[in-house]
């Protein structure tokens, strides 16, 4: 048996595309929201590695001026730690600056995504 007659189609059809299109958008927005979280939290990294190695500086003041970039940048409460150490490259002394941080998901069935931050500076001698 054959219908001939296509009435109701095209509201079939929107159905199925705008639901996709709708999927494939959430998937966008997620993936830009992480790949702006995780750029935020570099720069800030960076930033204070570099502040806590200079010469008139401490480490102290390179971690308290990530938090102060992550608090400008992003929410505070998607930050789970910051800390520094200083460590050594070549024989060098530099300072090291890691962030935890974690970024929500749309879906609420999917879990937040976790990562770990590091940047480093070399220190600076007077």
């Amino acid at each position: 048996m054959r219908f001939t007659n296509d009435r109701g189609s095209s509201t079939v059809e929107f159905t199925g595309v705008s639901s996709l299109v709708v999927i494939v958008a959430l998937a966008v927005m997620q993936f830009a929201v992480i790949a702006h979280v995780r750029t935020i939290v570099i720069d800030s990294a960076i930033a204070g590695a570099a502040f806590g190695s200079l010469a008139d500086s401490t480490l102290a003041a390179g971690i308290t001026r990530t938090e102060q970039l992550l608090n400008i940048g992003i929410a505070s409460d998607l930050i789970d730690s910051v800390s520094g150490r200083v460590g050594s490259v070549g024989g060098r002394p530099v300072t090291v600056v890691t962030v935890a941080y974690r970024v929500p998901a749309f879906a609420l069935w999917v879990p937040a995504v976790s990562d770990t931050v590091s940047a480093r500076a070399f220190v600076e001698q007077p």
